[in-house]
């Protein structure tokens, strides 16, 4: 099947300035993030064939970007520094080849899981590294909370922390053994993960959450090992989960946008679950929905864009 592009290359090389972003509007800041991250991807920085100079262009604006957040991140909320984290080290990694420096990443991610677990808490310098003898945490401290119920009086603290992001984020750091996400922030992870287990090792959902938080939350379960639980059949359970939720994925257009982005999640993190053509008749749907929502803008709209076309033709 042949297709033509959903934008032409001039179109997009000219996109691809950082003049044109609101770096005011995290919608806009990441949307273009994810907009360098897909054309590079679609202009083949990971192939042999490569349009070079769609690929010089994108360099040159993820450059730019990595800059302009380096410069403003200190006067933003720590939530909204939180989701800039969580896609600054892609970018990086396309504008210098490079990971992002972990204190940075650190800085960040740290400075959202205090405002997170330590709601009333003044403002503060964020740390980088925990204290040698951290106290034992309270059950009030490692609550679960809605990705929308913390509420933070400081004026850095305004805007609530997505509880998945932040747990993305600290398991990354987990994941490269980085000690400064080693005693609080390693406990809050296991604690989460182990309520959310619990919630979910009945066939039924709990049904005091929202879809949104449903879907990150079996996300999150499909994507982690779950041998620690010592289940009989990991495979299995999983495969409940999955059948029990499928039908969240049934009817993108009632979601608003942020529990679309989640949707994707869910939809990437079942593929296994799926025939090749079910797979791709609901990526299909997804992407076409979150294309055309009305809360969209044009950066994300542009960025699924060029997925589509990348993965279908």
């Amino acid at each position: 099947m042949e297709m033509t592009s959903p934008i032409d290359d001039k179109a997009l090389i000219q996109m691809l300035d950082t003049k044109l972003v609101n770096f005011s509007d995290i919608e806009d800041v990441t949307g273009f993030a994810l907009l360098i991250c897909q054309a590079a991807s679609y202009g083949g920085l990971f192939l042999d064939d490569r349009n070079k100079p769609l690929l010089t262009r994108v360099r040159k604006a993820a450059k730019d970007w990595v800059h302009a957040i380096r410069q403003r991140i200190d006067n933003i909320s720590v939530a909204d520094a939180l989701t800039i984290i969580n896609i600054f080290d892609p970018v990086h990694r396309i504008a210098y080849g490079t990971p992002a420096d972990s204190a940075f990443i650190n800085r960040y991610t740290l400075a959202a899981f205090d405002a997170y677990i330590r709601p009333n808490k003044p403002a503060a310098a964020p740390v980088t590294q925990p204290a040698p003898k951290p106290a034992i945490a309270t059950q009030t401290l490692f609550e679960d909370k809605p990705a929308a119920a913390t509420k933070q009086p400081a004026a850095a603290y305004t805007k609530p922390v997505d509880v998945y992001t932040l747990l993305w984020q600290i398991k990354l750091g987990l994941n490269r053994k980085d000690r400064a996400y080693f005693f609080r922030p390693l406990q809050w992870y296991t604690t989460s993960l182990d309520r959310w287990y619990n919630d979910f090792s009945t066939p039924s959902t709990p049904p005091s959450l929202t879809p949104y938080d449903t879907i990150q939350r079996v996300s999150i379960l499909l994507q982690t090992d779950l041998r620690p639980y010592k289940l009989p059949n990991q495979d299995a359970f999983k495969q409940r989960l999955f059948n029990t939720h499928r039908h969240l994925l049934d009817n993108p257009s009632t979601y608003d946008l942020p529990t679309l982005k989640a949707l994707y999640n869910l939809l990437t993190s079942s593929q296994s679950y799926f025939s090749e053509d079910d797979f791709d008749d609901y990526l299909c749907t997804l992407l076409g929905t979150i294309i055309i929502h009305p809360d969209v803008n044009r950066f994300y709209s542009v960025a699924n864009s060029l997925s589509f076309f990348s993965y279908f033709f």
